[in-house]
C-alpha cells in the first residue's frame, strides 16, 4: 500500500505457490484498470459472485480506488484472528472484505466488477498454466506434504528445464513440521 507510486500491481503468493511460466507477462492478466484484483474463483462458484475468490495467488492492482481500504480491512480482520487465537487462514477475510466492498454491484448489474475471476488456467492450483499452486486438501489423496513437495519439486524441474538461468541460484526450501 505504501509503494503504489513506484508500482502498478503486486502478485500476492502463498509459500506454496510459485511462477510456473516465465514467458508470460503476468501483469497482462490484470491490464484492464477497473479491477482490484484477478483470483482464481472457487470451484463451483457462481460467475456474480466476485468476491468469492481464492486468496493463495492474487494479483492486485495497485492504481484501484478500493485497493487499500480492501487491503487493510483484510489485514485487520485476519490481525484481529491471530490476536483472538481463532486464525485459521485468511481467505474468509478477503472475501469478507470483497463482499463489504461490492455491495454497490449487487444494486447495479451494469457495473464493471472490481474483481476478475481466472476462469481459464492461469492461477487453476497445480495444473496453473502461470502460477502452480500445491494446496493441502483433505478431501484429495496425494495432497499431503510429502506428496504436494513431490509435484512441486517435479514443476520445478520443468520450470529449470526450460529456464536454466533463473534457476542457478535456486536453493530448495528446507520444511519442518512441529
Amino acid at each position: 500500500v505504501d509503494h503504489r507510486d513506484e508500482y502498478d500491481q503486486v502478485l500476492l503468493l502463498d509459500a506454496d505457490a510459485f511462477v510456473y511460466n516465465m514467458d508470460v507477462d503476468i501483469t497482462s492478466l490484470l491490464s484492464d484498470d477497473r479491477y482490484l484484483l484477478g483470483a482464481q474463483a472457487i470451484p463451483g462458484a457462481h460467475k456474480k459472485d466476485v468476491w468469492n475468490i481464492h486468496s493463495g495467488v492474487t494479483l492486485w492492482n495497485l492504481h484501484h480506488p478500493k485497493m487499500a481500504s480492501v487491503a487493510v480491512d483484510w489485514f485487520e480482520a485476519a490481525k484481529q484472528a491471530v490476536v483472538d487465537e481463532t486464525y485459521n487462514g485468511d481467505q474468509e477475510f478477503l472475501q469478507n472484505a470483497l463482499r463489504t466492498h461490492l455491495q454497490w454491484q449487487r444494486r447495479d448489474e451494469k457495473q464493471q466488477p472490481m474483481v476478475l475471476n481466472f476462469q481459464n488456467q492461469e492461477f487453476d492450483y497445480a495444473q496453473g498454466t502461470v502460477v502452480k499452486q500445491f494446496i493441502k486438501d483433505s478431501a484429495k489423496a496425494g495432497t499431503q506434504l510429502s506428496d504436494r513437495l513431490e509435484q512441486m519439486k517435479d514443476a520445478a524441474s520443468s520450470i529449470c528445464a526450460t529456464h536454466a538461468r533463473a534457476c542457478s541460484n535456486v536453493i530448495p526450501p528446507q520444511y519442518e513440521t512441529s
